[in-house]
């Protein structure tokens, strides 16, 4: 395997694992065109969100596309505002110069570990 692939794995408590292949270079909004996963209008409206500072959710099963989509919608956001992303594991591959990665522990509550929910918070700084 050539050095340039990371290869992020995440394992649990039981036997499945996932090994995810990192790209060095995001995809972008019009590789997603090529490939029949959006179309124009949705990324227009996708753009639309950012550039609105609405709030947006994004949920998908596993290997359904949630980080490939954020990592895309990230490209619209501007360089002035900063980003802070909490993630299960980081995999956000974000090129902007005010990004503070964060990754989330478990929440144990009753001695039960909870599901809590991957954010990205956007903060404009100019």
């Amino acid at each position: 395997m050539p050095e340039s692939h990371q290869f992020p794995v995440a394992i649990c408590k039981s036997r499945d694992y996932a090994i995810r292949k990192v790209r060095k270079d995001p995809l972008k909004v019009d590789e997603l065109f090529g490939f029949g996963a959006i179309t124009p209008e949705v990324a227009r409206f996708a753009e639309a969100t950012v550039h609105g500072a609405l709030n947006v959710s994004v949920s998908g099963g596993t290997g359904s596309g949630k980080t490939t989509l954020l990592n895309v919608l990230s490209t619209v956001i501007p360089d002035t505002d900063r980003i802070v992303t909490i993630e299960d594991t980081a995999e956000l591959q974000l090129q902007q110069r005010h990004v503070i990665p964060l990754e989330k522990r478990p929440v144990v509550y009753g001695g039960a570990t909870m599901a809590s929910p991957s954010i990205i918070i956007l903060t404009n700084t100019s």
